[in-house]
């Protein structure tokens, strides 16, 4: 009996130090010290730590591990891959990561901390974060190469701030990916998202080049002063709060396809979209950009109806911010999609329809850029005004009746000027001979009529008399001080004929430039006129002029209309 009872309470103690032994080595508690030893100093490929809890032990542990403001901290290499999983870092503080550089891979799993820093680290290879809880994850000065996965997570802030992620290989899944369904709030200020050497050479529309993707559902993310060399995929992006992009650079292509913000509460630049709206198509082994460009991504009515549904919520946010000029040239781009569509319908059933509403887009992007820009579609009109001002310069006008036979009339003139001794008041009197005659008559009648007339008919009828006349005798004195010839051209002597022929080739040269711009300003009249005015009577050219201006007429009552709704759509807008 005594035996028995030996033996039973030496198994008893061996069992009970078994079961102490396997429940310590199954949940470890390490000091950060000891944990960052550990991993320097693993001689393995890869340093398994998993139900472990790492504590801040103030004798063991520097102040680095817990201050983000330490200057000039050592780097700790670490070269095997690190798998983190059911580890908990149990300190109010959290941990800080400073001056860290990871040679091969590092996947946290399960792991929960309250506030995780990495400060000054690179990641040389991979970085996965999967199904942890944070309360603040932080990535600042850092760089990561390859890939960068975050999902599952529940994080309540999550920071990149002076971030460099360089992309270094085009694998099957290659990218930065920020996927987790209970993020709180994103913030990535002042980072860099670029591609390796390798892959600089790689065309933009290569399907292999890898992507930035942030497709998770958050209350706010925050992008500041960031460049984008990657494409960035928004698709599934859902912000509930609040949406900020500013200043940031995008040289690549934009997917939003399924993305979600708030109108109200969105600040998004369309210089940083304009001409990158896309959605992105993941095969298995490739990245394809859909944009609505080429006939074989036309036909794909679901996918353009998704792009087009994209495009249709920017505009409502610009609209809704009072952002006018965002909301057209979004509005213009979707409608260059629509402009496509058409092009390819006809292509497919070249009827009449399909025809005209594909070359009436046309002309619409052009004109006013569909009915966006009425500033423009008034500078197009004007410049049809001025071509046909143009025609209309070579063209006999009754409005100023210059032709060849007026100009041959008034070269007969200047011969008949040169050959007689009539000088030029005389010329001038012979031609308005009966409309001064005229006017003598009428003083005449009204020094007949003093008994028949009363008196002030006769006070009032002298000073009209004056004034009738007063334009001919400004004129005949304006030629009389004028006249140069004096006499006959074969009379007068050398030097006076140098003088006269100098001085009448001058005053023939601006007699011409006088002609040209009475016709210039008759021509460019008689076009607004047109243009602006259908059917307002006889029109006052002949021949094919006369059809040009019927022509004219037309486009200007079109053009107008287009106008005239374009003009009222933006002051509705606005």
């Amino acid at each position: 009996m005594k035996l028995k009872f030996i033996i039973t309470i030496i198994l008893f103690s061996f069992c009970a130090y078994h079961i102490a032994f396997s429940q310590e080595k199954l949940r470890r508690t390490l000091s950060i010290q000891e944990w960052i030893d550990e991993m320097v100093n693993c001689e393995d490929s890869v340093y398994y730590l998993i139900d472990a809890d790492i504590v801040y032990n103030h004798k063991k542990d520097k102040v680095q591990y817990r201050e983000r403001d330490v200057d000039n901290a050592d780097e700790i290499v670490i070269k095997s891959a690190i798998v983190l999983s059911d580890c908990n870092f149990n300190f109010d503080h959290g941990i800080v990561l400073n001056n860290f550089s990871f040679k091969d891979r590092v996947v946290f799993e399960l792991c929960k901390a309250p506030y995780f820093d990495f400060i000054n680290c690179t990641f040389e290879k991979f970085f996965c974060i999967l199904e942890c809880e944070f309360k603040t994850l932080t990535f600042s000065n850092t760089t990561i190469k390859g890939e960068f996965w975050e999902a599952g997570n529940i994080i309540k802030n999550l920071r990149f701030d002076h971030l460099i992620y360089e992309a270094n290989s085009y694998n099957k899944f290659f990218y930065f990916s920020i996927s987790s369904t209970e993020i709180g709030y994103i913030n990535i200020f002042n980072s860099k998202f670029i591609l390796s050497d390798s892959l600089k050479n790689i065309p933009i529309e290569s399907s292999k080049i890898p992507e930035v993707y942030i497709r998770v559902s958050t209350e706010a993310l925050h992008l500041k002063n960031d460049t984008f060399d990657l494409p960035v995929n928004f698709g599934g992006l859902t912000v509930n709060e609040q949406l900020r992009v500013r200043d940031c650079k995008f040289n690549n292509y934009i997917g939003t396809g399924g993305i979600n913000f708030p109108e109200r509460n969105t600040n998004f630049d369309w210089d940083m979209l304009t001409n990158k709206l896309c959605i992105f198509k993941h095969s298995e082994d490739s990245l394809f950009v859909f944009r609505g460009k080429t006939d074989n991504e036309i036909k794909n009515s679901y996918d353009l109806k998704e792009l087009i549904a994209s495009y249709n919520k920017f505009f409502k946010l610009y609209r809704e911010r009072g952002d006018i000029e965002s909301a057209n040239a979004c509005y213009v781009e979707m409608k260059d999609i629509e402009t496509r569509r058409w092009q390819y319908l006809y292509k497919q059933d070249p009827t009449l329809q399909n025809f005209s509403k594909w070359k009436l887009n046309q002309f619409l992007k052009i004109f006013c850029d569909y009915g966006t820009s009425p500033t423009k579609s008034l500078i197009i009109s004007f410049y049809v005004i001025l071509a046909f001002a143009l025609f209309y310069f070579f063209f006999y006008s009754e409005w100023d009746q210059i032709n060849r036979s007026y100009l041959v009339n008034r070269y007969r003139k200047m011969m008949t000027w040169f050959r007689s001794e009539q000088s030029m008041e005389d010329f001038y009197s012979e031609r308005y001979k009966e409309e001064i005659q005229s006017y003598e008559d009428f003083k005449m009648e009204i020094e007949e009529g003093k008994i028949e007339l009363p008196l002030y008919f006769r006070l009032i009828g002298r000073p009209l008399y004056h004034l009738s006349l007063l334009h001919h005798k400004i004129t005949s004195w304006f030629y009389r001080r004028t006249d140069i010839l004096s006499g006959r051209w074969t009379e007068l002597r050398r030097g006076r004929r140098i003088y006269v022929s100098t001085v009448s080739g001058i005053g023939v040269v601006f007699y011409i430039i006088y002609l040209i711009l009475i016709r210039s300003i008759n021509s460019l009249f008689l076009s607004i006129n047109t243009f602006s005015t259908l059917g307002f009577g006889d029109i006052p050219v002949k021949g094919i002029s006369r059809y040009m201006a019927i022509l004219e007429g037309f486009l200007g009552w079109f053009l107008l209309s287009i106008f005239s709704v374009s003009l009222i759509s933006q002051i509705l807008q606005n």
